[in-house]
């Protein structure tokens, strides 16, 4: 499932401080900065769509993408957006959930994204479509740790 450009981020939420990050990449689970290293072009275009001009570089920070492009008057502008705001994001959070071994690292990553989808905007269709990854994840650890048992 591919994400409406159009749809993303359009609220606001206030910002307050709430104690240490718990999301997917402070946990460790999801490391957009090298996981997403090839992707420059694609993400490039992404961003390029979101902004509606042409991007002319990107660079990964740890937890934010650093995006160039010329302005209305021919100058350079710059401008971070977060990994959230990408379907490449939910491409990568939907791979490693299903790389998931065991229940456990399952937990964690429950744990991360109900911190996420709290702290977080997260377009309702992609939220969605993790959250359906992660009950079918469940699903599958538990009928593959009841066949362990069984044996």
């Amino acid at each position: 499932m591919i994400v409406n450009l159009n749809t993303i981020f359009t609220k606001t939420r206030s910002r307050r401080y709430t104690g240490p990050s718990k999301s997917l990449i402070a946990a460790k689970l999801v490391n957009p900065e090298s996981q997403l290293a090839g992707f420059t072009g694609r993400i490039k275009h992404e961003v390029s769509a979101i902004l509606g001009v042409r991007v002319t570089e990107v660079r990964l920070k740890k937890h934010m993408v650093w995006a160039a492009y010329k302005g209305k008057d021919g100058r350079t502008c710059s401008q971070f957006f977060s990994y959230r705001k990408l379907p490449i994001w939910q491409e990568l959070v939907i791979a490693k959930i299903l790389e998931c071994p065991d229940l456990g690292t399952w937990g964690r990553f429950s744990r991360a994204l109900r911190w996420e989808y709290n702290h977080f905007l997260y377009v309702p269709e992609m939220k969605d479509y993790i959250e359906e990854t992660m009950e079918t994840r469940l699903s599958q650890l538990k009928s593959q740790q009841s066949n362990e048992e069984q044996t």
